[in-house]
């Protein structure tokens, strides 16, 4: 009134600044909401203020900031006193602002006013002048919610609906579309647009956000339109099952056989289930919803669904050690998918059937069939999942080397899609184990740990494998304790197959037989699990640990056997430890007439091969020892090259912290150091021996 008022206008406060103000309040780690603050207040210190003291008062400063919050206090009065001096005119396109949100556009409000875009030039003039928008986006959060707390529920429906059909006429995004449609309250109508989105989000490798859509859309479709919605849920759970295989999932196949009023979508239903048991690991279960669902499928008269459900047949008996019974199922399904158009469906057939080849030895067939998955697959991410299984085929061969470039391969095109949690837990668990199969026991451990640390949510049995690889890289560390609390998490805690449980039973045989403890009992649990699953893999497996831990008569026993068997065999790899075993058992019998051609054919074969049946250390010093035993000169270049492989093992492939442990507890690379003192070669200070 006194005309002496000085107008000073102030810029608003940065999210720098009001981090520095919220640093200043007595509150533990408040400075975290200065992001959230900043853009809902538009960094103005009072709004700021009274914003605050709203959190404290509710209960709500040590959570999240609300993705919804009303005006607080005296901030709400102060701006709607500024929105009630708009024109009408002003009102009425911040209202469609509010209600259009991030869709509000000039040709939007003109659209939805019935108006001509000039003529909102002096509305939109205001808008900027009140600081209540900033070109077509509201001035800050606290603005928004003012102006929408107090728009009538017919006028926001009709805003919702004009704005619906508006970007669909620009054909716009689905989901926006969609989602207006719903807050028009016509839910029917998003839907359509609920499975565009999802199919936008699938293809940008965006699966939760495409999951969320699909739930919607079914939960739309409901009782109502049972055949849509059952679609709908079985789309829903093919992408589901890559990332999510928990209790949601299993509400969503619950869901799937509620609707399910035919035979075919029974079949369906069942063919989803077996789908789930199949990653689970619940064998019984599984045998039971795959015969249910083959006669579901037979009766419906539906091909494709029982070839899928033919594969799950093939999968149980598979299980059961039925492996030929399973190869023939197989053969089966492909005559079936032949005369379909359907080339991913048959790749997948392909790598299945792939990894039951391997398992009987039929190793070139396996890895034939596994390159025509690859060719026949579009998929990217099948793909991957086909290489995978290469690499896993290529590792047990011996071609380890070759299995990890691929692998690496595999992990460099998964970074790019995060939400892929099957195929990168499974990739990483193998090349976890090939990179331990190689003694690089640090990249083990990371890539173990990473595999760890995935989606909880993500159940799979080969989680239960990794605490078997993590033992097993732990035992060849000399952490024996570690090694014996995670084959015991294996054993008992998870809900592995058969032919893994005897493997992990197969380890911890290894680990009492390394601490000098009684292992028969574990050994024989180990040989009737994994006999009864005929996985020839596994078998070599079993044969090669007998071998090293029997009395060396039944030792050598095996070896030559498998030396025999070898023969056969379409790679050399398994050669490594069968004639390193022979080795072994001609010393401890003093039979030197052979010993050292079985240690020297050995060694050859590293040429060309690693081994996953026996570590690199067993080899190279059992070489040392067999040419020793008879007097060979060589026996000291053999010897100087273990100690070396050792030494450069331990200080480039094994974490600090367990290289004591490594070189002094394992009982091979103790037993290196002990044959290096007592030869006078000269260890570096860092060695010591126990």
């Amino acid at each position: 009134n006194a005309g002496i008022a000085v107008l000073i206008e102030l810029e608003p406060l940065g999210e720098v600044a009001v981090a520095a103000m919220l640093g200043g309040i007595d509150i533990t780690n408040l400075e975290r909401l200065a992001p959230a603050l900043t853009r809902y207040t538009g960094g103005n210190p009072l709004f700021i203020v009274e914003t605050i003291k709203h959190l404290i008062e509710t209960n709500q400063v040590s959570k999240e900031f609300p993705t919804q919050l009303p005006p607080p206090g005296k901030v709400g009065s102060l701006i709607r006193r500024r929105l009630e001096r708009l024109t009408p005119d002003a009102l009425r396109v911040a209202q469609v602002a509010a209600i259009a949100e991030t869709d509000f556009t000039l040709e939007l409000a003109a659209n939805i006013l019935e108006v001509g875009a000039f003529e909102l030039t002096a509305p939109f003039a205001e808008l900027e002048l009140a600081q209540v928008l900033v070109g077509e986006r509201f001035a800050h959060d606290l603005i928004f919610e003012a102006t929408r707390e107090r728009i009538p529920v017919p006028i926001k429906t009709l805003v919702h609906r004009r704005t619906a059909q508006h970007l669909e006429r620009l054909k716009g995004d689905p989901a926006r579309i969609a989602y207006h449609w719903i807050e028009a309250g016509l839910e029917t109508q998003a839907v359509p647009w609920l499975l565009e989105a999802a199919s936008v989000a699938q293809a940008a490798f965006r699966k939760v956000e495409a999951v969320n859509f699909l739930e919607r859309a079914a939960q739309i479709l409901g009782l109502q339109q049972r055949a849509r919605a059952f679609d709908v849920l079985e789309r829903l759970v093919r992408l589901l099952i890559e990332f999510d295989t928990g209790a949601r999932h299993e509400a969503f196949l619950e869901q799937m056989f509620a609707l399910a009023s035919s035979p075919a979508e029974l079949a369906r239903a069942w063919n989803e289930k077996a789908e789930l048991l199949t990653l689970l690991g619940r064998e019984d279960e599984l045998d039971r919803a795959t015969q249910g669902g083959l006669a579901a499928a037979r009766d419906a008269g539906v091909p494709l669904v029982e070839a899928a459900l033919l594969e799950k047949k093939a999968f149980v008996l598979e299980d059961q050690g039925r492996l030929i019974e399973a190869l023939e199922v197989y053969a089966k399904v492909q005559t079936i998918l032949e005369r379909t158009d359907r080339p991913a469906d048959l790749a997948a057939s392909f790598s299945n059937m792939a990894m039951v080849l391997d398992k009987v030895g039929r190793s070139r067939e396996s890895i034939l069939a596994l390159d025509r998955a690859d060719t026949l697959h579009p998929d990217e991410i099948t793909k991957l999942r086909i290489r995978h299984n290469k690499a896993m085929c290529l590792a047990e061969y011996g071609l380890i080397r070759q299995a990890q470039a691929i692998l690496e391969d595999v992990l460099s095109h998964l970074s790019e899609h995060p939400n892929e949690t099957r195929v990168r837990l499974v990739s990483l668990i193998t090349a976890g184990r090939t990179n331990q199969f190689l003694a690089r026991y640090d990249e083990a451990l990371t890539q173990l740990n990473e595999a760890s640390t995935l989606d909880p949510d993500f159940l799979h049995w080969r989680k239960g494998d990794l605490h078997r690889m993590l033992g097993a890289t732990y035992l060849e560390l000399g952490q024996f304790e570690r090694a014996e609390f995670e084959i015991g998490r294996a054993i008992h805690e998870s809900n592995l197959p058969a032919g893994p449980l005897g493997m992990a039973w197969l380890l911890h045989a290894r680990r009492l037989a390394y601490m000098n403890e009684p292992f028969l009992e574990a050994l024989g649990r180990a040989e009737e699990l994994i006999r009864s699953r005929g996985d020839a893999r596994q078998l070599l497996h079993l044969r090669f640990t007998q071998a090293g831990l029997l009395p060396a008569s039944e030792g050598l026993k095996i070896a030559l056997e498998e030396l025999e068997l070898g023969a056969t065999r379409q790679f050399a790899g398994p050669q490594i430890a069968a004639r390193t075993r022979a080795a072994q058992a001609l010393l401890a019998l003093a039979d030197l007439q052979a010993v050292s051609h079985h240690s020297a054919e050995a060694v050859r074969l590293l040429e060309q091969f690693d081994s996953p049946h026996i570590p690199l250390a067993e080899v190279l010093f059992t070489h040392a020892q067999a040419l020793a035993s008879v007097g060979d000169r060589g026996a000291q270049v053999a010897l100087n090259r273990a100690v070396s492989w050792l030494l450069e093992v331990a200080t480039d492939h094994v974490p600090p912290e367990y290289r004591e442990s490594f070189l002094t507890r394992n009982p091979t690379n103790a037993a290196i150091l002990e044959a290096a003192r007592n030869a006078g070669l000269e260890l570096p200070a860092s060695v010591t021996l126990q």
